[in-house]
């Protein structure tokens, strides 16, 4: 899982930490209870991460898909929609009723992706104005993140 995790950041060249770093936080996040890993293909060519987290407005859990990687060599075979699917369905059974991601509006691929899948652009609307997402560092960010904007 971390190996496609890393190559997942390598590929957009978003920095990183080290590969026992990841490996470490991806067995803390699967102890916590509050993170699922999903893979795709034997051996992997595809990984969701997905956290949840309780609602207080939909007295439920939600969800926010934090990560999905296809490798580019195994795109448009319908792993992205099989993890996706799988995601849905672990919400599902745990009580859930909603999942939300961030995606670059740039990366066209990306976004088509997610709305054949019936993901709505909040900052777009629908209904309502439209939903800005705003971040920012409150302590010194890792060394891998100096000088980029805040996840």
């Amino acid at each position: 899982m971390a190996a496609l995790l890393a190559e997942f950041q390598d590929v957009f060249e978003e920095g990183r930490p080290d590969d026992h770093a990841l490996r470490l936080g991806v067995r803390r996040l699967i102890d916590g209870g509050d993170a699922e890993f999903f893979l795709a293909g034997e051996p992997p060519v595809g990984i969701a991460l997905v956290r949840f987290r309780w609602s207080l407005m939909l007295q439920c859990e939600d969800a926010y898909l934090e990560e999905l990687y296809v490798r580019a060599s195994h795109r448009r075979r319908g792993y992205g929609r099989a993890l996706l699917e799988a995601v849905f369905e672990r919400i599902r059974e745990r009580g859930g009723v909603y999942v939300e991601l961030g995606a670059s509006a740039g990366d066209s691929e990306a976004v088509a992706f997610y709305q054949a899948l019936g993901f709505t652009d909040r900052a777009e609307g629908p209904d309502g104005p439209p939903t800005r997402v705003y971040a920012r560092w409150v302590a010194e960010p890792p060394p891998w993140q100096r000088g980029a904007w805040p996840l």
